[in-house]
């Protein structure tokens, strides 16, 4: 169920009409792995260990894209959660 609320939500702007975008859209919930670039290949092998799982237990995950390809709205928040 939906939580009540007055606000209507905007919706994202993505700079491509490409695959993120419908995927991002259509997902229920989004998780994102925030670091240094070095911690890159950590933040790859989490991914891939949660799709994995995710199979194993019929729940769809895949990977939406690089930051750089989501809406401002998003790369705010994420800056945002990343400076606290």
């Amino acid at each position: 169920t939906k939580p009540h609320t007055d606000e209507e939500q905007t919706p994202l702007i993505f700079f491509d009409d490409n695959g993120s975008k419908v995927i991002f859209n259509d997902c229920q919930a989004a998780i994102f792995f925030i670091g240094e670039p070095k911690q890159a290949m950590n933040a790859g092998t989490m991914a891939h260990l949660l799709m994995c799982a995710g199979l194993e237990m019929d729940i769809g995950m895949c990977p939406i894209d690089r930051r750089n390809n989501f809406p401002l709205k998003v790369n705010n928040a994420l800056d945002e959660i990343s400076i606290s």
